[in-house]
């Protein structure tokens, strides 16, 4: 085995291991909210039609009475219907969610800093996605993306899309292979129909990379821009969906005032940049990654694409970009922050991560090529204790490092007390008896309160008046449920 397959195995086992504890972890999810409502509401329709049918007849009802995420009802619709009763068939589509999800982050990452700004050190780009892989998965809110299918559908499906897509359309720019330019375009088209935030992130990164090919080819008129074409067609078809305007008019404040929304957003991204970067661990991680690339980084650089002036209207349009991404959020739900809504807090997370270390890390490799300054081993230990020393006279490192509520030790953690396994075994042995419940009937259920897990539960109990129990009992055709649990 030559030196090269060895990096490449071993680079391989760190992005398993990082992602290990959480897809354990995934096989022990349940039926949620959503998850029950959809099949309710396809059933129900299946009574006088056919299942695509009441499939293409639900989407078009949401389209125009809820919301405009096209590619988010249907799969709810098609996968919610088949997978609910199906805890193994759940269990798989999350998996495979999970790690398209990562792989597409990686694979983005690594070929956008080549793409950009010309850097194509192994070493440097390994570093930078394996970084941006950890800083993701110590986020407390990414278990809705994750562990949710409703979750899933609705955000993270439509990013990945986004993220291969955009994949396939750099690999174009050297290949020109038409079926990357195919495969893009529907990929963009498809992710436009996800939740608006995703939309924005989708016609953003198509833009942005049709906007750095132009400027490096000055070719203007090509079909490179297809792809970005069909993703834009896609977000405003959703955007323009009656059932937004409807949704809209159902909130407890429907007063629209684009101004406040466009200045809570600039507020909210500008505090997730320096919070991100000083109460999380991704601090630390920033910290290492400019002292390993700086180590590792030296090379020769693109004269035309490696320079000052690209690399910070990149970190200024990354921005922009995240600023305009929560801005249909904050508007849709006339809201200033997103603490209500985790799924799109998580999304606005992971953007703002991407950005910062793709801004970070092609700012430090080119510095450390233009002045060709290298560390040796003892001034590279020097560096890293002096920092150490910065980081706890300050006060920081514990901060940075507080991780009871990041959801890869939250993973670990319960998977190791059994939490997450008596807790899963629990409410798999709920659904049974509701299953197995005669219809109509009252079903009382009895157990154990073993507090909060990283993995949300359903609200079963229909005495509370919450419309997720009301969307169980009606899944499982009962009159009522009642939940008595005991510590």
């Amino acid at each position: 085995m030559n030196t090269f397959t060895k990096k490449k195995i071993l680079m391989i086992a760190c992005y398993i291991i990082v992602a290990l504890p959480v897809f354990v972890s995934i096989f022990y999810t349940l039926p949620n909210a959503d998850d029950f409502s959809f099949p309710v509401t396809l059933r129900n329709l299946m009574e006088n039609m056919n299942y695509l049918q009441a499939v293409l007849v639900n989407s078009y009802k949401n389209y125009m009475g809820w919301e405009g995420t096209y590619t988010g009802t249907f799969l709810a619709d098609t996968i919610a219907y088949g997978i609910t009763l199906n805890l193994t068939g759940l269990h798989i589509v999350l998996a495979i969610n999970y790690v398209l999800f990562l792989a597409g982050i990686i694979l983005f990452v690594k070929k956008l800093l080549e793409f950009v700004f010309g850097i194509d050190k192994k070493s440097v780009l390994f570093v930078v996605s394996l970084f941006v892989e950890i800083s993701v998965l110590n986020m407390s809110n990414l278990r809705e993306l994750i562990y949710w299918l409703d979750g899933a559908v609705f955000y993270t499906v439509p990013f990945i899309c986004t993220l291969f897509g955009t994949y396939l359309l750099m690999l174009w720019k050297d290949q020109k292979k038409t079926s990357y330019l195919v495969i893009s375009s529907i990929l963009g088209f498809i992710a436009s129909g996800g939740s608006l935030d995703i939309v924005v992130f989708n016609c953003g990164f198509y833009f942005g990379i049709c906007f750095v090919y132009l400027i490096d080819t000055g070719k203007l008129v090509d079909k490179y821009w297809i792809p970005f074409a069909l993703a834009l067609a896609g977000g405003l078809c959703n955007a323009a969906a009656p059932g937004n305007f409807r949704r809209h008019s159902f909130m407890e404040d429907t007063s629209i005032n684009p101004i406040s929304s466009l200045i809570d957003s600039f507020s909210l991204i500008d505090n997730y940049y320096k919070r991100l970067l000083t109460i999380h661990i991704l601090g630390v991680l920033a910290v290492l990654c400019i002292v390993v690339i700086w180590t590792v980084g030296i090379s020769t650089i693109s004269a035309k694409k490696h320079t000052l002036r690209r690399i910070v209207l990149f970190a200024i349009y990354a921005f922009l970009l995240n600023v305009i991404s929560v801005f249909p959020v904050l508007t849709g739900y006339s809201i200033s922050e997103l603490d209500s809504c985790l799924r799109a807090l998580n999304v606005s997370e992971t953007g703002v991560t991407m950005a910062i270390f793709l801004s970070l890390s092609s700012l430090v490799y080119w510095a450390a090529c233009r002045f060709r300054i290298h560390f040796k081993a003892r001034e590279l230990a020097i560096v890293c204790i002096c920092l150490m020393m910065v980081a706890i006279n300050g006060g920081y490192l514990q901060k940075m490092t507080e991780l009871s509520g990041d959801m890869t030790y939250q993973a670990m953690s319960e998977l190791a007390s059994g939490k997450m396994q008596a807790n899963y075994k629990q409410y798999k042995g709920f659904l049974e008896t509701l299953e197995n419940a005669e219809e109509g009937s009252d079903v009382v259920l009895s157990g154990v309160d073993y507090g909060d897990t990283i993995i949300a539960v359903t609200k079963l109990d229909t005495t509370k008046g919450e419309w997720e129990a009301a969307s169980a009992s009606s899944f499982y055709k009962v009159n009522s449920i009642i939940l008595n649990m005991h510590e």
